[in-house]
């Protein structure tokens, strides 16, 4: 199972390309073929989610066992599998972000990459230090 950890910038250039950060890298080599799974976050509003396709196997093993004509079910496998796209990372480490998704997260001329463990976020750099910013402000408020 890959270990996604660290927070990195990187810049995009003007066709969508973007090098992925070393340390992801060597964690999806050992995956599918230097593919990733990108989609659109559930967590967080304006962020691109992207996975190992382990995890993507995961993920639907774990909704398998939702009731099968569920409403969760429905809603879960839309979200995720039916937003989707197994992007190939080119040889240089680069992966090109799809339009739809570069611009739903603000990804223009950089993007943050924050690793969450089993996956690993793409956005805006300035929304990203301002959610990592919150969410440790939150584990401090928690204790």
């Amino acid at each position: 199972m890959a270990l996604f950890a660290g927070t990195f910038e990187n810049k995009v250039d003007g066709k969508g390309r973007v090098s992925v950060p070393a340390p992801f890298r060597a964690e999806l080599e050992g995956g599918h073929a230097g593919g990733v799974y990108l989609f659109p976050s559930l967590e967080f509003e304006n962020a691109i989610e992207a996975s190992t396709v382990e995890w993507m196997e995961e993920m639907k093993a774990g909704i398998a066992r939702l009731p099968k004509f569920s409403k969760e079910r429905k809603a879960l496998s839309m979200s995720i599998f039916g937003r989707a796209r197994l992007i190939r990372l080119e040889e240089t480490g680069r992966l090109v972000l799809p339009k739809d998704m570069a611009e739903i997260a603000g990804v223009t001329d950089k993007a943050a990459f924050i690793g969450m463990g089993d996956s690993f976020l793409i956005w805006n750099p300035k929304a990203a230090e301002a959610e990592l910013s919150g969410a440790s402000q939150t584990v401090v408020d928690e204790g």
